[in-house]
C-alpha cells in the first residue's frame, strides 16, 4: 500500500465532504435528528483512542456496533497528545504521579489529505449516542476522508 498516491487520490476526493454536516459536541440531540431525517439507523465514526480496544469499546458499545469494527486510513486528520482531563471526579483515571502526564490521545483536523492516521470503522446506532457522548466527552463529528484498510490493501481505494 503506498499511501503516498492514496494521498493524492484523496486530494481528487475532497468534494465527497461537502454537504456533510459537522456536529459539535454535546452532538446527541442534533445527531438523532439527523440520523431520523436520513433514514439512517447508524452512522460511522473513525475510532482511534480507547474504542479501538474491544475491552474498552464493549462498556460503552453493543455487539453489533463491536462486530461492525474494520480498521480504516483517514485523510486530513493528525494524530496528537494535547487532551488534558479534568481528573478530581473522574472515575476512570488516577492522578499521575508526575503532573506533566496528562496528555491524552487527540486529533486535530487539518484537512491536508498527506496528514493520515489508522484507526477503527466503527458503525454507532442512534441508541448508543447518548453513552458514546457521555463517556467521549468533548469530542466533535467532523466528516472526513476514509478508506477501509483491506480494500486499500487490495487496490480497491474507495472513499
Amino acid at each position: 500500500m503506498d499511501v503516498k498516491k492514496l494521498s493524492e487520490k484523496a486530494k481528487n476526493e475532497k468534494k465527497l465532504l461537502d454537504g456533510h454536516p459537522t456536529f459539535h459536541f454535546p452532538f446527541g440531540s442534533a445527531i438523532k435528528e439527523f440520523m431520523r431525517k436520513e433514514g439512517k439507523s447508524f452512522i460511522r465514526i473513525l475510532s482511534y483512542g480507547s474504542l479501538v480496544n474491544l475491552e474498552s469499546a464493549s462498556r460503552t458499545l453493543r455487539c453489533d456496533s463491536l462486530k461492525s469494527r474494520k480498521p480504516g486510513l483517514f485523510f486530513g486528520v493528525r494524530r496528537v497528545f494535547n487532551r488534558d482531563v479534568d481528573l478530581r471526579n473522574s472515575k476512570r483515571y488516577e492522578f499521575p504521579k508526575d503532573p506533566l502526564e496528562r496528555g491524552m490521545l487527540n486529533t486535530n483536523l487539518t484537512k491536508n489529505c498527506d496528514d493520515v492516521i489508522n484507526g477503527v470503522f466503527v458503525d454507532v446506532s442512534v441508541d448508543e449516542i447518548t453513552p458514546l457522548c457521555e463517556r467521549e466527552t468533548g469530542y466533535d463529528l467532523v466528516p472526513i476522508l476514509a478508506l477501509d484498510w483491506k480494500e486499500a490493501l487490495e487496490g480497491r481505494a474507495v472513499f
